[in-house]
């Protein structure tokens, strides 16, 4: 049940990160720390998508996030999606700054608020265990 809670609730931030800054269909997407690439199936088709991510075999692009540079030109993307993945980063203020350089437009970022009520709730749901909650290096608010 929480696994489901937790899919439908990062479903929705991608969703509203899209409603934020939508992507239109000429347009190269950079998704930083892409997991599975879910985000790719809310972009349209014809935009140039690409995955960055440092564990995960759907990546189009295998990069450790924490090793700078990025390996992209400065002003590749016209926007860098970095959903739920910042505060899993050794230094996210570098990662910023990299996300800065190879942008040529807009950088969408989305972090978890663990003193948002839905947090708390998921949090007791999965019973709030340190392997959960251990892969977070930073918290934002």
């Amino acid at each position: 049940m929480t696994e489901e809670f937790e899919e439908r609730d990062c479903l929705g931030g991608m969703k509203r990160a899209l409603a934020m800054r939508p992507v239109e269909s000429n347009e190269s997407v950079l998704e930083l720390g892409c997991n599975n690439k879910t985000l790719k199936r809310f972009l349209p088709k014809e935009c140039k998508y690409v995955g960055l991510d440092d564990f995960n075999n759907a990546a189009d692009i295998k990069h450790n996030l924490n090793k700078f540079p990025y390996p992209f030109k400065d002003n590749s993307f016209d926007v860098i999606f970095c959903l739920q993945t910042l505060e899993h980063l050794e230094n996210p203020f570098r990662a910023l700054e990299e996300m800065k350089r190879i942008s040529k437009n807009d950088i969408v970022l989305g972090i978890p608020n663990v003193f948002h009520w839905r947090d708390i709730a998921i949090n007791l749901l999965r019973k709030y265990t340190k392997q959960w909650y251990g892969s977070h290096l930073f918290s934002f608010t």
